[in-house]
């Protein structure tokens, strides 16, 4: 849990941090339409059932849309497989950037929906529902079609038998990013 915790406050600490960055960030650029999906690999941590923790791999593909010069949309798909233990969510996240030619940056929550498996010894136990997603991403664009960064990301599920997850991610775009 403590783990778990820690995950959850680096990322909401994350997202907030684009409060702190000056104005002079934003360029004139115009944002307002723009489009870009992420694909994103690396680890997450899990807790399961009496408090212990799993780790494994993670996934996700995302679209994303400017609906402002700083307002984010985000509509991804996660997964996650840990050992016998698979999580996907689906989730639709509305949030705050940060963005001018070289990069942004970006703080997102939302909606969205779990299924979690286990599998053990060819019984499937599995529990579904719905879940509040909490995301960061940090990219640099140096190219007008493709991006590289990261992303973090917090699940905390809103039912019983289903657990907070989280983890960070390598990823790249492609988009109208410029």
């Amino acid at each position: 849990m403590k783990k778990i915790f820690l995950l959850l406050t680096a990322t909401i600490f994350s997202a907030s941090c684009f409060a702190m960055i000056p104005n002079e960030y934003n360029s004139t650029t115009s944002y307002q339409g723009k489009w870009w999906f992420n694909l994103g690999a690396g680890t997450m941590i899990a807790k399961k059932n009496k408090g212990t923790g799993v780790t494994g791999i993670a996934g996700e593909i995302s679209g994303n849309y400017a609906t402002t010069n700083n307002q984010l949309l985000t509509i991804a798909v996660q997964d996650n497989f840990a050992g016998f233990y698979n999580v996907t969510s689906y989730n639709v996240m509305y949030g705050l950037m940060k963005k001018n030619d070289e990069g942004y940056i970006s703080g997102s929550a939302g909606l969205g929906y779990t299924h979690a498996g286990e599998d053990l010894f060819g019984f499937t136990m599995s529990t579904n529902g719905l879940n509040i997603p909490f995301e960061a991403q940090a990219f640099l664009t140096p190219y007008q079609h493709v991006g590289f960064g990261l992303i973090g990301f917090v699940n905390v599920l809103a039912k019983n038998g289903l657990h907070p997850y989280g983890g960070v991610m390598l990823a790249i775009q492609f988009g109208d990013l410029k």
